[in-house]
């Protein structure tokens, strides 16, 4: 699966991405749905969601000018991520750049990783670097569930 990312790196676009994570997913009491982006797009759409409020959309694609894969989350209380990430190195994607949070500080020193522990199962672990350490600030589990 994660041959496809790489392939994804050299030809653009978000279509292995889509390929490992289109679907619903389940993760910490909320849901997330991640499809091809409205029109002909080479980007892929992430929304997450409660049970009756959106939380948030995010854009994930390749961009070669970058040699990355950018995830730019737009959430609904006007706050963004701008975070980038190399193809995945051993069943982990480690997204890492800023974060804009209302008037505070920008956090420059953001950090998820996304790692496949089983077929359908996604660990995630939220931090920030701080100090030259990693601080850890949660994590949680996605189980596929369409």
């Amino acid at each position: 699966m994660f041959v496809g990312l790489v392939l994804a790196a050299l030809s653009g676009g978000a279509g292995a991405f889509l390929d490992d994570f289109r679907g619903t997913w389940n993760c910490g009491g909320t849901t997330w749905t991640i499809a091809q982006a409205p029109g002909d797009s080479s980007w892929a759409s992430v929304t997450y969601a409660g049970r009756k409020t959106v939380y948030g959309t995010a854009y994930v694609g390749w961009l070669p000018q970058l040699q990355s894969f950018v995830y730019r989350d737009f959430h609904n209380d006007g706050s963004l991520a701008e975070l980038t990430s190399a193809p995945p190195t051993d069943n982990t994607w480690t997204w890492t750049g800023a974060y804009y949070a209302g008037m505070e500080p920008v956090d420059t020193h953001g950090r998820v990783t996304w790692t496949y522990k089983a077929p359908g199962t996604i660990v995630r672990h939220f931090g920030k670097e701080q100090d030259g350490k990693y601080v850890e600030l949660g994590h949680d589990e996605c189980a596929k569930s369409g």
